[in-house]
């Protein structure tokens, strides 16, 4: 014999089932709140009034923007002192990229509130010269005193180095970065500095 409820027992019924459901549609808030991050290991996001960004994102402006300004720097030394037009045009395609780049990067830091580094100085070292991937006075001193075929040769080897480090850079952002942009943007340097290297050690090759 089937028991029939009261009135009162199926208010609590019902009042059970809507407590359950409410619980179980914050839980699943907060789960797809979480799957904004990019890794269990990537640091906390901050809410800006850009969007959400995490200390990986500042770290990655704050770095490349070093490397892009000395990019530009030695980009333009090729206008007068490189022989091969491959190597000159490669350059100016540097140059320009660049400083699209410091320009962007230095508009996300300042939205986020973050340290926008000095010329001449970087996150962690006295100068531009003194972190991976940069080169010091000294050759710098030396490709501004070059010319014709030793300037390419000097350029290109130089610049290599400095590719390689954006893109350990960019690997780094890509993989713990939080704010999209920024993780785009660190998975195209990944992309077209990777094919730089190649073009450059090509030209190097054909010297």
């Amino acid at each position: 014999m089937t028991a029939v409820r009261s009135p009162r027992s199926r208010r609590a019924a019902v009042t059970v089932a809507v407590a359950t459901a409410a619980t179980l549609a914050l839980s699943s808030c907060g789960d797809e709140e979480d799957t904004g991050t990019r890794t269990p290991e990537s640091p906390p996001a901050t809410e800006t009034a850009e969007g959400l960004h995490n200390q990986a994102d500042t770290d990655f402006a704050q770095d490349m923007i070093p490397l892009g300004r000395q990019a530009v720097h030695m980009s333009e030394l090729a206008r007068d002192r490189a022989e091969d037009e491959r190597v000159a045009e490669l350059a100016e395609s540097v140059r320009e990229s660049r400083g699209q780049e410091i320009d962007t990067l230095t508009g996300w830091l300042e939205s986020w509130d973050e340290q926008i580094p000095r010329e001449g100085h970087g996150p962690g070292h006295e100068d531009d010269g003194h972190g991976p991937g940069m080169m010091d006075d000294r050759q710098l001193d030396d490709l501004r005193r070059a010319t014709g075929g030793t300037f390419d040769t000097m350029y290109l080897t130089m610049m290599i180095e400095h590719h390689k480090r954006a893109v350990e850079v960019a690997e780094t952002e890509r993989d713990r970065g939080f704010y999209g942009p920024a993780t785009d943007l660190a998975e195209d340097i990944v992309t077209t500095r990777s094919a730089e290297i190649d073009e450059m050690r090509r030209l190097l090759e054909a010297r």
